[in-house]
């Protein structure tokens, strides 16, 4: 039994063959022609689902599966406006549902390429939807169309994450809360709204390349897909609290069910700067609490994120409140971090002990780099030096130039007036630093989510990168 293996073949095109025998005595009447074309190896998609580009998308995408992870490649402008243009592996829900999938990789196609986990009406380009992703450069954002043939919007976004990292939406009726982890154990919150959708919803894979000439091709494992458990997530409204030393505040922190939950959940809350009490009225609920905190007249100024955490038996769950503490006198205690409004990122001075280090910024986690104290010795008053903890130098304005884009650096205290800021108090908290030998204020350039990006200075004109965020440590 003689067979006939031909390796040197390329997938799509058609072989001819025909077969002779050779022997001492010459060679035999041929056969007749046969044919034969190689085709690529489809891994097909578990059972139940289904994979297709929606809207009009510039290249035709695909989806894999193999050994537990999908590989989906998505073309298409965005997911955003009025209409959107992606891939989507998916499969049909009914009712409350829970989607969880950690996103391994994901092509840079865009700044703002989107690969993560969707809820959506339907196939059609205009459909209702709520989507969690990752992107490349802009973090991890958690956006909605709220009913079919609206407009999209952005509920949640925390900069500074990409791939890899888990990503979970969780349905409860017409409530879609989204989450994000990076170990698939510890989760957080990003948001949680209202979308209108029908009861057998899609939930799937979304890839989108943000670039409608490309297709990005992205992988996601653990992927599971299945109906909720009863269980809970926490909101606070308002969010944001700001009061002065002396005075207090209040939010409601409500408890949203999930598949039915209706038990009785506990409140808690930590993260307090020194000085401030809380309280919940009342302490366990069914429904809603009322948050009061309550900051002393010598509370640490500055703003902190207070967790509240509600439990009900083995179901933890958390909201932030973020807490910003003001004085009339302006003065500041304490070690701080500070968070640049437009970036979400924090000061950092790289690490380094030596003059002239640029100062940048970078993802807010525990480390000396990223921690500043306010020091009013030897400054004119209402002006501090900004000092970094892991140095001891100053924030500085290099070369003490007095003009728009000179460099923020770390330097030793010094006569001239260029490592001291005045902090101007924004309405929403924040704050505003305008060195006193420039007139200048320190800003995030161009709104910069770059880590390695240098902070400058820059004329006055009220930006989100020109405001900052104290974050007692």
């Amino acid at each position: 039994d003689l067979g006939l293996v031909d390796g040197n073949v390329v997938n799509g095109t058609t072989y001819y063959y025909v077969v002779s025998a050779f022997n001492a005595d010459g060679e035999s009447v041929k056969s007749s022609e046969a044919s034969a074309t190689p085709q690529a190896q489809v891994s097909s998609l578990p059972a139940g689902w289904t994979d297709g580009d929606i809207g009009s998308v510039g290249v035709a995408g695909s989806a894999s599966y193999s050994g537990g992870t999908f590989s989906i490649s998505g073309s298409g402008s965005d997911i955003w406006g009025a209409n959107d243009a992606f891939n989507y592996a998916y499969e049909s829900t009914s009712g409350d549902s829970t989607i969880i999938a950690r996103a391994a990789s994901q092509q840079n196609t865009s700044g703002w390429a989107k690969s993560g986990v969707m809820f959506r009406d339907s196939t059609a380009a205009n459909a209702a939807y709520a989507f969690i992703m990752v992107t490349p450069a802009n973090g991890v954002s958690f956006q909605v169309r709220a009913a079919n043939g609206g407009s999209a919007a952005q509920i949640g976004v925390t900069a500074g994450i990409a791939a890899p990292e888990w990503v979970e939406l969780a349905r409860s009726g017409s409530t879609f809360t989204a989450y994000y982890s990076s170990d698939g154990s510890t989760w957080t919150q990003l948001g949680t709204t209202t979308v209108t959708m029908a009861s057998g919803a899609l939930a799937g894979l979304a890839v989108c390349a943000h670039n409608n000439t490309a297709l990005n091709t992205s992988t996601f494992d653990n992927v599971s897909v299945a109906g909720s458990a009863p269980d809970f997530s926490l909101s606070a409204s308002p969010n944001n609290l700001t009061i002065t030393q002396g005075a207090n505040g209040t939010s409601t922190i409500t408890i949203n069910p999930i598949a039915g939950y209706n038990n009785t959940v506990s409140l808690s809350a930590s993260g307090l700067p020194n000085g401030v009490t809380a309280s919940f009225t009342p302490a366990s609920t069914t429904s809603s609490s009322t948050l009061t905190l309550s900051a002393s007249n010598t509370a640490a100024t500055g703003t902190a994120a207070v967790t509240v955490t509600g439990t009900d038996g083995t179901l933890t769950h958390t909201t932030t409140v973020s807490l910003t503490i003001s004085t009339s006198g302006g003065g500041f205690s304490g070690t701080y971090q500070l968070q640049n409004e437009a970036s979400s990122l924090v000061l950092n001075n790289q690490g380094s002990t030596t003059e002239g280090t640029a100062i940048t910024e970078w993802k807010s986690v525990t480390s000396q780099n990223l921690e500043w104290t306010f020091n009013p010795a030897g400054c004119q008053a209402g002006y501090y030096q900004i000092v970094s903890v892991k140095s001891g130098l100053d924030a500085a304005v290099q070369g003490a130039s007095t003009s728009d884009g000179a460099g923020i650096i770390q330097w030793a205290f010094g006569a001239s007036g260029n490592d001291q800021w005045e902090p101007q108090q924004n309405s929403d908290g924040s704050y505003t630093f305008v060195n006193l030998n420039s007139g200048l204020v320190m800003e995030d350039p161009g709104s910069s989510t770059s880590k390695s990006t240098q902070m400058d200075q820059w004329s006055s004109n009220g930006g989100a990168n020109q405001k900052w965020k104290l974050l007692l440590q």
